[in-house]
């Protein structure tokens, strides 16, 4: 069966069918690569005599394997910068460990965690990548197994793969039950608009935000410092994400310069907005759609601004002035023909191109959005070639 294993499209179910048959030991020995199409993200699963003994790859190894380290074995200091080797497996690391248990100033279920804890974030980050790819009709995951006799000469750690897999997918199935599918726990929170932050929140809470939030931990690391679950301090960071006050940034591992930060999902080189490009704004209460527009147009070489809150919308609009406006229709409270009459009546705003973006495709949607004078009326899925047809059309901007 080991030598069937060849170069092959990725799905959750194939890969649990995988897994499976490595725990009921028809696989032995050998390393799982799995890599998107372009090669941006890739990991490894390590195996030996049926068991899943380690993990390798990833966004932020180091980042990942100093958490499991500070949260079970908090007495051990190490240096960051000569963890992790590149796509090789982390020998290193495991007869660091071995060493520290063979003179007992770890546990073997201290060691066991650690090994335990980073194939977990490797299993999420995966289910997340496939689920992201799929959504956008991208290239899915493919992976190679390539079969080591003398992988690891004395593995200590022996993972269930089923288990592992089956704790990951619980751990992926309540973070998008709780509305953040679209949030990675890998990205930063860095404060945005310091200035309205201060002037909404209390003192205390608005020292405690400066002090945390500064755009180089990432929420998986603030979870573990603030001793909280990531689940909680994602949801309790979302309103003032929404109101444009905080951003999700993406930073790069410890010890990594920023050039060579892993765009998640990136098919080719990221163009960063220029601070003279045209400033487009999308009002929709989704965050899935705010985020997948958002990198559409940023790739692009636009700026871009995500308002949340239809109450608010105004407002933002009227502060940032963007050059072009795109508006969902269904929203609470204010929906986005009202929100487009406003503009309509607002002279800063009135000639500035809104665009309706929705799901509503029926004609009686189509004659309202003439009557509050839309400039355009596109119909759902968010997909790159329509949105940027759109964008070209009216604003004079190369990519």
């Amino acid at each position: 069966m080991e030598s069937a294993m060849t170069e092959s499209h990725l799905y959750t179910v194939k890969l649990n069918n995988w897994l499976q048959a490595w725990s009921q030991g028809q696989l032995r020995n050998g390393r799982l690569k799995i890599q998107d199409s372009n090669g941006r993200q890739q990991w490894s699963l390590y195996f030996h005599l049926g068991h899943l003994i380690g993990d390798a790859g990833g966004v932020h190894p180091r980042r990942r394997w100093l958490r499991q380290l500070a949260q079970y074995c908090p007495q051990i200091q190490v240096d960051p910068i000569h963890l992790y080797q590149e796509q090789k497996y982390r020998s290193d690391d495991y007869e660091f460990l071995a060493a520290l248990m063979s003179k007992r100033e770890i546990l073997r279920q201290q060691m066991v965690s650690v090994v335990q804890g980073s194939v977990a974030e490797v299993l999420f980050d995966i289910l997340q990548q496939e689920q992201w790819l799929r959504d956008r009709s991208l290239p899915p995951l493919s992976y190679t197994f390539t079969p080591e006799e003398n992988l690891y000469a004395a593995p200590l750690v022996f993972l269930s793969p089923d288990r592992s897999w089956q704790q990951a997918k619980q751990a992926w199935q309540k973070w998008c039950q709780a509305g953040l599918e679209e949030f990675s726990p890998n990205v930063a929170p860095l404060i945005w608009q310091r200035e309205e932050l201060q002037q909404q929140s209390s003192p205390v809470v608005y020292r405690s935000l400066v002090s945390m939030v500064d755009g180089k931990r990432t929420l998986r690391d603030l979870a573990l410092r603030l001793r909280q679950d990531p689940i909680l301090l994602t949801q309790s960071l979302l309103p003032y994400i929404r109101r444009g006050w905080m951003k999700s940034i993406e930073v790069g591992d410890i010890g990594e310069k920023l050039e060579h930060i892993i765009k998640r999902g990136s098919q080719s080189s990221t163009a960063q907005p220029k601070t003279t490009s045209p400033l487009i704004a999308y009002i929709d209460d989704s965050p899935r759609d705010s985020q997948l527009l958002g990198r559409i147009l940023t790739q692009a070489g636009y700026r871009y601004i995500s308002l949340q809150d239809s109450v608010l919308a105004l407002p933002m609009l009227l502060e940032h002035k963007p050059s072009l406006i795109f508006l969902d229709l269904v929203m609470p409270i204010a929906n986005g023909y009202e929100i487009c009459a406003q503009i309509r009546r607002t002279s800063v705003l009135k000639d500035t191109p809104a665009i309706i973006l929705t799901s509503n495709d029926g004609i009686i949607d189509r004659v309202r959005a003439k009557v509050v004078r839309s400039t355009e009326f596109i119909s759902k899925p968010i997909e790159a070639p329509k949105i940027l047809n759109v964008v070209r059309k009216y604003l004079e901007f190369g990519d």
